[in-house]
C-alpha cells in the first residue's frame, strides 16, 4: 500500500522552504551537471557523489521518506523557493556533527545547518537568511535550541551569513583544505537560539 505524503511549507516574506517534489528532478540534476558554479563554495575539497549519477539515488530516497513521514517527523532537508513565485532556487539540510565537529550519525546532540542557493541572482537578497531563520524556527518546535554551521575560511559570503544571523565561532580546523596557492580552515560557528527569543 501506498504510504501518505504529508507536504510540508515553511513560509516567510521572500523564501521559503519546502519538501522535495518529484518536479525537483530536472533541477537537481541541471545542478549537479551543468550550473555547477555552487560546487566550488559547498565544500570543494569533497566533490564526489555529487555528479549526475547520484540524482535517481537522491531522488529516490528523499520521496522514500516523505512518502512514509509523519506529521511529527523531524525533516533534514527542505527545498528552497522564492516567495511568493514559488520558483526553485536551491536546498538547505540539517547534519548532526560531534564533539570535534566531524559528520556523525551516532551523536545527535549538535544540529548543523547547510544551504545552497544555486542560480546567482537569488543571492545577496536575503533569501538565505530567511530560509536559516525558517529552518532555525523548526527546529525550536523539536526543543532544539542550538544550532550549527559549517563552512570554510575562503566563503566568505557563508561567513558574513552565519554572523549576521548571530552565530559565533565555535572551532577552526586549520589547514584542512589545500589548493595549489593557499591553506583553508574548516569553520564551525555556533548559535544559541535561546538567546535569541523575546
Amino acid at each position: 500500500m501506498e504510504g501518505h505524503r504529508i507536504s510540508m511549507e515553511l513560509i516567510g516574506e521572500k523564501a521559503m522552504l519546502r519538501d522535495y517534489l518529484p518536479s525537483d528532478y530536472d533541477d537537481h540534476l541541471k545542478w549537479r551537471t551543468v550550473e555547477t558554479e555552487w560546487k566550488n563554495w559547498d565544500a570543494p575539497w569533497n566533490k564526489e557523489g555529487r555528479d549526475g549519477d547520484s540524482v535517481v539515488e537522491y531522488a529516490e530516497r528523499r520521496l522514500a521518506k516523505l512518502r512514509f513521514a509523519k506529521e511529527d517527523d523531524i525533516r533534514w532537508t527542505f527545498e528552497i523557493c522564492s516567495y511568493p513565485e514559488r520558483i526553485h532556487i536551491g536546498w538547505m539540510n540539517c547534519y548532526c556533527i560531534d564533539r570535534s565537529c566531524n559528520y556523525s550519525t551516532v551523536d545527535r546532540g549538535r544540529y548543523c545547518l547547510g544551504i545552497d542557493i544555486v542560480p546567482k541572482e537569488y543571492r545577496g537578497k536575503g533569501l538565505g537568511k530567511e530560509a536559516f531563520t525558517l529552518f532555525q524556527n523548526y527546529l525550536l518546535e523539536f526543543g532544539i535550541t542550538r544550532v550549527y554551521t559549517q563552512t570554510w575560511s575562503g566563503n566568505t559570503r557563508m561567513i558574513a551569513l552565519a554572523k549576521s544571523l548571530g552565530y559565533v565561532l565555535y572551532k577552526e580546523k586549520k589547514h584542512f583544505y589545500k589548493t595549489a596557492s593557499r591553506d583553508y580552515s574548516l569553520l564551525t560557528f555556533k548559535l544559541d537560539l535561546e538567546d535569541r527569543l523575546f
